[in-house]
């Protein structure tokens, strides 16, 4: 398996991320199984109703409690792990907001981080990182002690922007790879070509899914550069074992794989808000244009869009329905959409929370990472101005 030399911070090779924007349209090409069209929807009247605020304390706190925060989990006892790339650590609080402690820091020695790329509260409630930089698993007790490292053999781990620990243990990675020329390997070219990759607890390979051109109707080389170094769509794990991915450019499409005796497939695709322009223009000269240029050993590649439509997240909720949450070019202004579908697919109603709403100019919308806890409070990292975690509930659902 090829180590891709591409991901921020990871590799020797250089990325290099110019702002500016344009816009591709993405469709399912293959045999869409299982999909829901559904009839108009209810315009919703949403409010997120914010309960807590982290961050943004006007120098009440003694120490950066955030400085750069990056993702975000709970635990059982709703205590709050955020990541934060800027700090090297992880800053823990409680379910009211309190500092209780940092853990990590910047190095190479044993709980440190080269980067953190991403943070999972496992079956048994430990926190859990993985850090491409210095090519390890950390297992961290609640009080930050390490409790074990995994250091995987070179290229028998991919990287991910994001993970979560399902059933039986198993570990569910998202991240696109690279497609580097030369490779002939079937497996390599397919888990170079897939979004999704499954592991057992010992981190060893047991399946790829997902395949970039199934979700994405004829990706360009930037939806590639794009999903292999800076955004590879979200998903979430259901309580049933099945997996919802979210394309990172939103066309109108919500994807649902299950495992069957031939091996994970797509099970369902659910239509929601369809845009009425495509939701990315490639080599636009509009301000707000993003370009991206990345140098590796193969050579340099490069591509630049306006995008008009990104997934934010999806999430199941308590009651089984299914929140997606994009943000959309519309009337001028980068807004916050919230799809509510319910436990059958059926999108019920589409309504927008103004509280996160952006001028049309910037690059992608100021929401880092969102994250959904049992009791559907959601957390929303929000980095305009001084970086803030904003906790609360969506009323109007």
């Amino acid at each position: 398996m090829q180590k891709n030399k591409i991901t921020p911070l990871l590799y020797k090779s250089f990325l290099l991320l110019y702002v500016c924007f344009s816009c591709l349209a993405w469709g399912c090409t293959e045999k869409e199984q299982g999909q829901v069209q559904s009839a108009e929807p209810d315009s919703l009247s949403l409010h997120f109703e914010q309960e807590l605020l982290i961050g943004d304390d006007g120098g009440i706190s003694q120490e950066p409690v955030l400085a750069s925060p990056s993702e975000i989990r709970t635990d059982r006892e709703g205590n709050i792990y955020i990541a934060d790339t800027k700090l090297s650590a992880v800053q823990v609080f409680d379910a009211d907001g309190n500092f209780l402690r940092s853990i990590g820091g910047a190095g190479g020695g044993p709980g440190e981080f080269g980067a953190i790329n991403a943070i999972e509260i496992n079956n048994k409630q430990a926190l859990m990182t993985i850090d491409a930089s210095n090519k390890r698993i950390t297992h961290f007790s609640k009080t930050g002690e390490v409790l074990s490292n995994y250091n995987s053999a070179e290229g028998s781990v991919i990287w991910p922007q994001y993970f979560r620990q399902m059933d039986k243990g198993n570990f569910l990675i998202l991240q696109k790879k690279r497609e580097i020329p030369g490779i002939e390997d079937p497996e390599d070219l397919h888990i170079q070509s897939t979004m999704l990759h499954l592991y057992d607890s010992t981190f060893t390979h047991l399946a790829s899914f997902g395949h970039i051109d199934s979700l994405m109707d004829s990706p360009s080389d930037f939806t590639k550069i794009y999903t292999s170094t800076t955004n590879a769509g979200n998903f979430w794990s259901s309580e049933e074992g099945a997996v919802w991915y979210a394309p990172p450019i939103y066309a109108g499409r919500l994807y649902k794989f299950r495992k069957e005796e031939n091996g994970w497939t797509l099970a369902q695709t659910l239509r929601g808000q369809l845009l009425p322009e495509k939701p990315l223009e490639l080599d636009s000269d509009m301000q707000g244009t993003m370009a991206i240029v990345i140098y590796t050993d193969e050579g340099m590649e490069s591509g630049s869009a306006y995008m008009k439509s990104v997934s934010l997240g999806i999430f199941e909720m308590k009651d089984g329905g299914l929140i997606h949450l994009s943000s959309q070019l519309q009337d001028g202004q980068r807004k916050t959409i919230a799809e509510v579908f319910d436990d059958e697919g059926t999108l019920k109603g589409v309504g927008q929370l103004e509280k996160f709403t952006f001028e049309k100019t910037v690059q992608e919308p100021l929401i880092a990472d969102i994250w959904k806890d049992k009791a559907d409070r959601f957390y929303i990292i929000d980095e305009r101005g001084t970086p803030a975690v904003r906790i609360g509930r969506i009323a109007g659902l």
